[in-house]
């Protein structure tokens, strides 16, 4: 069942149990006030006392219950049964008051009781238990009937204190049980009639998740897009990943906008799903580029990424039978504070995440070709996973930021290389440290030294060499280049 909708149901329950509790303090305060006027406790009244006492300890458990445990459906019928036996067995006990008949009872307070009850009903918004509970009560009133009947309680005159004469008629009983039934089959109309309401609004609000994801909503504090203002905004601490196909431009040259459309979809068709069961959600989508967000714990991104590649690599194995290329995609993870909320004016706004972890993670997708790695990652992701050690990881070099005075720490992870690969970069790790500290100095001959010592092939060596190879050839200031 809808998540929404059993919220609304659970809400519903609430709300009958608060009716069903005024309704219980008010029918006590009467008997007592019987009590007290001198015609002192009889059967009925225990009886009536007892029922009351029982349908609330009933509603005190049911709400701890929903409270624990959540809605379920079956509660709302359970829920109804207590209701319509308590009323019965009320009435039934109540022939034993004193200057009362059984037929005088059921016309009066078993159908004063029932009626309303059916129609609080529909507060649950769930047809079927509305009709149920009218049929039930309907079933309840017909064996008053027929306890009336037996005790030939019909067309017995009776006179009232204040000499006004009253006469019981089946026909008029058997009126009221169908109206009972009718009240039913019309609480169960309006239920459905909400239901359409709410599938068509759900199905709206599905429509406008495509476009705003649904955590968006959650971390917005919203629980439809129709509730998003101008302004609202939130500060969440996340971890961000960029996806970006490599060299899309020349991909997409030899296909139609058809064919690049059929691409594009495809792929991210195994790309989102696998978001989705990281915990984490595709805020933007850029091209051919993604943006995903991840909260906590950082290892459900990091987690994410490798799944990523690894799909790829299987997506790849079915390119390659078709004849297609195979796709290249860099990813770049970063954590840190974000603001989450709405931009743009009253005729048009987006969602959308504000922050420097927004730049750095786009930042490390697009070092990945410079580094020759599949994911990086940076030092403040790194840093906050619980245990680093359960990854392969290495530590790639150091850079600013650029327009920023901090340097970020970058580590390429190793998961989804063959393992002669992972295992030659992961040995050339310590090269790597020393030749990023002495190219930061400006002690271009010493790194290249150092990267002579290094296991090949491995791309950040390659790249590192080059670099300084440049260097030598037209001097620059020490420290790396910015991003």
């Amino acid at each position: 069942m809808n998540e929404l909708l059993l919220v609304d149901r659970a809400k519903g329950e609430r709300e009958i149990a608060l009716f069903r509790v005024v309704l219980i303090a008010s029918t006590s305060i009467l008997v007592l006030l019987m009590v007290d006027s001198g015609s002192g406790f009889t059967i009925s009244d225990i009886a009536n006392l007892s029922a009351l006492g029982f349908a609330g300890l009933y509603t005190i458990g049911l709400l701890v219950l929903i409270g624990r445990r959540g809605y379920r459906r079956w509660y709302g019928f359970a829920s109804a049964t207590v209701d319509v036996l308590l009323i019965a067995a009320s009435t039934y006990l109540s022939r034993y008051a004193g200057d009362s008949s059984v037929a005088s009872l059921v016309s009066t307070s078993s159908f004063v009781v029932f009626f309303p009850i059916i129609l609080i009903s529909v507060r649950r918004h769930d047809p079927i238990n509305t009709l149920y509970i009218g049929i039930l009560s309907a079933l309840a009133y017909a064996v008053m009937i027929v306890i009336m009947a037996k005790e030939g309680a019909f067309w017995v005159t009776m006179r009232a204190p204040n000499g006004l004469i009253m006469r019981n008629d089946i026909f008029n009983e058997i009126v009221k049980a169908v109206v009972l039934a009718g009240t039913g089959f019309l609480g169960w109309a309006a239920a459905r009639r909400f239901d359409r309401t709410f599938e068509e609004q759900q199905a709206l609000t599905d429509s406008f998740a495509r476009f705003v994801p649904r955590e968006f909503l959650e971390y917005l504090g919203k629980r439809s897009v129709t509730q998003i203002e101008l302004g609202d905004q939130t500060i969440q601490d996340m971890t961000i990943l960029f996806a970006d196909i490599r060299s899309f431009t020349t991909l997409s040259e030899s296909m139609t906008p058809e064919e690049n459309f059929r691409f594009l979809n495809s792929y991210l068709s195994h790309i989102g799903p696998i978001v989705r069961h990281a915990g984490g959600f595709i805020d933007k989508y850029v091209g051919d580029a993604i943006m995903a967000l991840f909260p906590d714990p950082p290892e459900r991104a990091l987690e994410a990424s490798i799944a990523m590649q690894r799909a790829l690599s299987v997506y790849n194995g079915h390119r390659a039978n078709s004849g297609y290329q195979p796709v290249r995609v860099g990813i770049g993870l970063h954590r840190g504070t974000m603001s989450l909320g709405t931009i743009g004016e009253t005729g048009r706004m987006d969602t959308t995440v504000i922050s420097d972890a927004v730049n750095i993670a786009s930042r490390l997708e697009s070092m990945t070709k410079r580094y020759g790695a599949q994911i990086l990652a940076s030092g403040a992701l790194i840093h906050s996973l619980a245990d680093a050690a359960a990854f392969g990881i290495r530590a790639v070099d150091s850079a600013r930021v650029r327009g920023k005075r901090r340097t970020v720490a970058i580590y390429e992870i190793l998961e989804t290389l063959d393992a002669e690969d992972s295992a030659r970069r992961k040995a050339n790790a310590p090269l790597l440290a020393k030749a990023s500290a002495r190219i930061r100095h400006g002690y271009w001959n010493d790194a290249l030294a150092l990267l002579d010592g290094a296991q090949a092939p491995d791309p950040a060596v390659n790249y590192f060499r080059l670099r300084c190879e440049r260097a030598l050839v037209t001097p620059r200031p020490p420290g790396t280049l910015p991003f």
